[in-house]
């Protein structure tokens, strides 16, 4: 897909590209486009996390306590977290959670930041995490104001994909 892109459109470099959690993708496109930023989408974080929220049964909770459902968002909010503050919010995050959302803030530790292991000589580090922090963090681009998500390009995919199905009926 990226090399027909680049065929199509040979000028193509972006410096920064906003994607879901696709990790396929993601790797597709720093080995074609290495010195691209990439960026996961906010609201797609917020969503793998709400599907947690649903594989551990909480869903109905969420709808219908609403503190329940805050501290469920809690754990999304970490992306606005320095990320040099991160350890300090997980673990005081992990004290505030109740029981109940303990699997789903392992899931996010897992995925986005890397679960603690002891290695042999007791020493403690985090393995890696599927998406780094850099990727999902939108501290900074909160701060400088950038988008968060990627929906500014999924609408302007939706209208394209509009326009070439009416120009297919046309003919």
């Amino acid at each position: 897909m990226i090399d027909l892109l680049s065929l199509e459109w040979p000028t193509f470099n972006p410096t920064s590209i906003s994607m879901d959690y696709e990790k396929t993708l993601m790797n597709a496109f720093s080995s074609h486009i290495p010195d691209a930023l990439l960026q996961g989408c906010f609201f797609h974080l917020v969503k793998n996390m709400k599907k947690q929220v649903a594989a551990n049964g909480l869903s109905k909770r969420y709808r219908n306590v609403s503190d329940f459902e805050l501290k469920a968002k809690m754990i999304s909010a970490l992306a606005f977290v320095p990320p040099e503050r991160l350890e300090d919010a997980l673990r005081e995050l992990r004290n505030e959670l109740p029981d109940q959302l303990q699997p789903v803030l392992d899931y996010f530790e897992d995925t986005y930041i890397g679960r603690l292991r002891v290695h042999n000589d007791g020493f403690l580090a985090r393995r890696d995490p599927l998406f780094p922090v850099s990727l999902w963090t939108v501290y900074e681009r909160t701060l400088r104001g950038d988008s968060r998500t990627n929906n500014y390009a999924e609408a302007a995919h939706r209208s394209l994909q509009r326009q070439s199905a009416s120009n297919i009926l046309a003919y």
